[in-house]
């Protein structure tokens, strides 16, 4: 159902596609769920509605004109309340040659600002105008390349001025993901982490799901896929990094794989 005020009309998404790059000027419900987990670097600028960013540290809801950088294979989401209203920007990219170790630098971590300086707002104000048109696709390319250069070292100069407006998660969940990050080629089950938390198996979830808005399972499988991408990247075999990341069964980790993403986890290999 639309917000009152809202119509079809309203709601909309333009995108600007390159190699390795992609930039999405939306409003409208995300297109993407359930990947709190990915394989490449982001930086949104939330621009109209009510969204809340939850990592595995914070949970904070954003004003209007933050701008958020996302490492990658970084747990996260935007949690959005009004979907009719969700206006935001998003450029995503992979390491290029040259700049990795400025990605690596800066993108180490989950960084907001909530006012960002105007030549950061300019990079995406220049690519909300490009996704009218009017450029070849070896220009979109070019620019696509040059904002996200643009932004790494705006996020280098920036002055960052941490949020007191946050909520921290709780110590029972950063201990259960703890637990989960040091255990996490082996045997895992709500009851193990549970009793390493020293809490109930419904306790743990309840308050697991309430503070991250995904459960045990759930963040446990999204974590394992995303340490296989890692391993892959770094040269280990298919079958080594879902052995190495906690599958024991290979046809099991390949179909899971092909359900979440829809594609062969062999096409990892070529991003």
């Amino acid at each position: 159902m639309l917000s009152k005020g809202k119509n079809m009309a309203d709601l909309f998404e333009k995108y600007i596609f390159a190699d390795g790059c992609h930039f999405k000027y939306a409003r409208g419900k995300p297109a993407v769920s359930g990947k709190e987990f990915h394989d490449y670097y982001e930086i949104v600028l939330f621009l109209e509605g009510h969204s809340e960013l939850i990592s595995e540290k914070i949970r904070l809801v954003l004003s209007p004109g933050t701008v958020v950088f996302v490492p990658k294979e970084t747990f996260h989401q935007f949690h959005v309340t009004d979907s009719d209203s969700y206006l935001r920007c998003i450029l995503g990219f992979t390491e290029s040659d040259g700049v990795s170790h400025l990605v690596h630098d800066v993108m180490s971590e989950i960084m907001v600002f909530p006012r960002p300086s105007e030549e950061i707002l300019s990079v995406f104000a220049t690519l909300r105008k490009a996704c009218d048109g009017g450029l070849s696709q070896k220009e979109k390319e070019i620019l696509l390349d040059s904002a996200a250069k643009q932004l790494l070292i705006g996020r280098r100069l920036e002055t960052f001025e941490p949020t007191e407006k946050y909520t921290e998660v709780s110590e029972l969940t950063q201990k259960a993901i703890t637990y989960i990050d040091e255990n996490l080629s082996g045997e895992l089950s709500l009851a193990a982490v549970a009793k390493a938390s020293r809490v109930s198996v419904s306790s743990l979830s309840h308050r697991f799901r309430q503070e991250l808005n995904i459960s045990v399972y759930r963040y446990i499988t999204e974590k394992r896929m995303s340490r296989v991408r890692q391993y892959i990247r770094n040269g280990m075999s298919l079958a080594d990094a879902s052995k190495m990341s906690g599958f024991c069964d290979y046809s099991g980790f390949y179909r899971l794989y092909k359900t979440m993403y829809g594609q062969s986890p062999s096409t990892i290999k070529n991003k």
